[in-house]
């Protein structure tokens, strides 16, 4: 779970202040792009912290794989100029070229960059061909702690941007 920053509240704080908001098309991006994957990672670590048994190495490499669609989904969101026109996944971003306020671009690197990180370190020490080996449990819970800050941080972010009732503004 990526740390607070130390300045969070006011960031939160300043989108609701100012009204800063967070494109239509880039919450239609999270919304098909992001929350599938950060789902899977969630139940799939859930299941095996829940049942307190190892994670096999084969949902350790699906975790994985889940973790770079939310990378190349973030590197699309942030920099839409890196959308290919063969990408009709995320056209209307590139289209539409959303302005990104600085504060929500700093919070969304920082929670869903980080979480990502901290996701791969769990799982990738485990899934090195050299030597593979299931996850320990005491891992998949900071992977599931991880899965679930991304989707804390999403939330906070749509109620701060949207307004509690999520529509835009």
């Amino acid at each position: 779970m990526a740390n607070p920053l130390p300045n969070e509240e006011e960031c939160y704080r300043r989108i609701r202040d100012e009204r800063i908001r967070v494109a239509p098309c880039i919450w239609e991006a999270i919304d098909d792009h992001l929350d599938d994957p950060i789902s899977l990672i969630d139940l799939v670590a859930a299941l095996y912290t829940d049942r307190n048994t190892p994670m096999p190495v084969k949902d350790a490499l699906l975790i994985l794989g889940q973790t770079l669609r939310i990378r190349e989904a973030m590197q699309k969101i942030l920099n839409p100029a890196a959308i290919l026109d063969t990408d009709e996944r995320f056209l209307r971003v590139k289209r539409e070229r959303p302005f990104i306020a600085p504060v929500v671009r700093d919070l969304f690197t920082h929670y869903i960059g980080n979480d990502t990180h901290i996701i791969n370190m769990c799982v990738s020490f485990y899934t090195d061909p050299a030597d593979p080996v299931p996850v320990p449990v005491e891992d998949a819970r900071k992977i599931l702690k991880a899965a679930l800050s991304m989707r804390v941080f999403l939330c906070r972010l749509r109620e701060a941007s949207c307004g509690a009732t999520g529509e835009a503004r």
